[in-house]
């Protein structure tokens, strides 16, 4: 049983070698794969910048419809407000009207008045 056991050791110790061996290819120069995971590393710290910049470049797209969508509104607005302070001067200047239509018509009916009462005296 004892040499069935270090039989199996040696097995499990030629095993760890040949995953040592394969992993020092990989990093090349008998490293180790210090180099490979310095490079996932350097990827996904790369992968990590180009997500932020997209986010920061969502985010300033938002502010600037944002701030396009503030000024139409206050353009808008702007536009409305002066729109109703030329109704509102329209209706003055036609109240205005009226009120000098009807204060030349009550002149002309005094003055017209007058003239008939010189008229009867006249007579």
């Amino acid at each position: 049983e004892e040499e069935e056991e270090e039989e199996e050791e040696e097995e499990e110790e030629t095993e760890e070698e040949e995953e040592e061996e394969e992993e020092e290819g990989a990093g090349g120069g008998g490293r180790g794969g210090g180099e490979v995971i310095i490079i996932i590393i350097i990827i996904i710290i790369i992968i990590i910048i180009i997500i932020i910049m997209k986010i920061i470049i969502i985010i300033i797209i938002i502010i600037i419809i944002m701030m396009i969508m503030i000024i139409i509104i206050i353009t808008v607005i702007i536009i409305i407000i002066i729109i109703i302070i030329i109704i509102i001067i329209i209706i003055i200047i036609i109240i205005i009207m009226m009120m000098m239509m009807m204060m030349m018509m009550i002149i002309i009916i005094i003055i017209n008045n007058n003239n008939n009462n010189n008229n009867n005296i006249l007579v």
